[in-house]
């Protein structure tokens, strides 16, 4: 109860609670409507952004993450989606000194020897988003994480009834569950997770989150000059001054290094204290769901897609 309770009071905190509300509303209104899939993503992010969203003509930021789900494909998506399969890549280009250690690959919660593993490190699963759980041996109940993470290799992050998406990436991922290293933060008590947006091979925005274990912040930022712009973007923005990191060009040169194989990611950096580690990268930022405040940078981040570089034959 007392979970249930924090979750519902992170959902007001960082006002997503609405917008969480409407989805359920408008997905369980049109679902059944709208068999078409086209139409029923059209149906449900016009209710969701304020706009009348058109994906068959993408113009927003949105509207091209929903059209590249309906219309493109490319199998080292497919492979960096997996987050196994994304360290492999980043190990064949060079990056492996950026890339979080692996201490084992499980195929179930059975095979999980804790023996084995450090006092703390992370449990989580390559072919989803969010089965992610930092653990203790001293204080984790290990029962409850174990249950969890099998739940969650039966399930299929593609499937319109568990996730209501349309990701393709994820369609063909062998479930597996891995544990990782526990990273730390570089100088206060919070990791901050920066995400880069990669245009091919140009960065050109980006996210700060922070204070992701209370309730999350927010902030975008201009890739060119680290700038944070009066925007929006799902979360509330951080109360504090954000500070533009000492590493910042390194990531930046990073991003450019894994950019120039895709005509659009997003590229994930943790700065912890053993240096830059790369979390993710990313192709379907919020599923096209994501709400901005103000709408015009929905629009202005939309102009940095060329639908004439992606090959919709693949």
């Amino acid at each position: 109860m007392e979970k249930r309770l924090s979750k519902f009071k992170k959902l007001i905190k960082t006002n997503t609670l609405f917008n969480y509300i409407a989805y359920k509303m408008c997905h369980k209104r049109w679902r059944k409507k709208y068999t078409n899939d086209i139409d029923y993503e059209n149906k449900i992010n016009s209710c969701l952004l304020k706009y009348k969203f058109d994906l068959r003509n993408p113009r927003t930021f949105n509207e091209y993450i929903c059209w590249l789900k309906h219309f493109y494909h490319n199998d080292l998506w497919c492979q960096c989606a997996d987050k196994l399969g994304c360290k492999d890549f980043l190990k064949e280009i060079g990056l492996e000194k950026y890339i979080p250690k692996t201490y084992g690959i499980y195929a179930s919660s059975k095979e999980i020897n804790l023996d084995k593993l450090p006092d703390k490190f992370v449990l989580k699963t390559n072919h989803d988003s969010g089965s992610v759980f930092v653990c203790d041996k001293n204080t984790t109940d290990f029962k409850d994480v174990f249950n969890k993470l099998d739940k969650a290799l039966i399930r299929k992050y593609t499937s319109i009834d568990d996730f209501h998406n349309y990701e393709w990436v994820y369609k063909n991922i062998e479930p597996k569950i891995f544990a990782e290293e526990l990273l730390y933060p570089n100088k206060s008590n919070d990791l901050l997770d920066y995400k880069f947006f990669t245009f091919n091979g140009d960065v050109k925005f980006g996210y700060v989150m922070s204070n992701r274990n209370k309730d999350v912040r927010l902030d975008v930022f201009m890739a060119d000059n680290f700038n944070i712009i009066k925007c929006q973007h799902v979360y509330l923005k951080s109360k504090s001054k954000l500070i533009k990191p000492s590493n910042y060009d390194e990531m930046i040169n990073i991003c450019k290094k894994i950019g120039k194989y895709f005509n659009f990611v997003r590229i994930d950096f943790y700065n912890t204290n053993n240096g830059i580690k790369i979390g993710e990268l990313t192709f379907f930022p919020t599923s096209g769901h994501g709400k901005f405040t103000p709408n015009e940078y929905d629009f202005e981040f939309g102009k940095y897609f060329d639908k004439s570089q992606f090959d919709t034959n693949k």
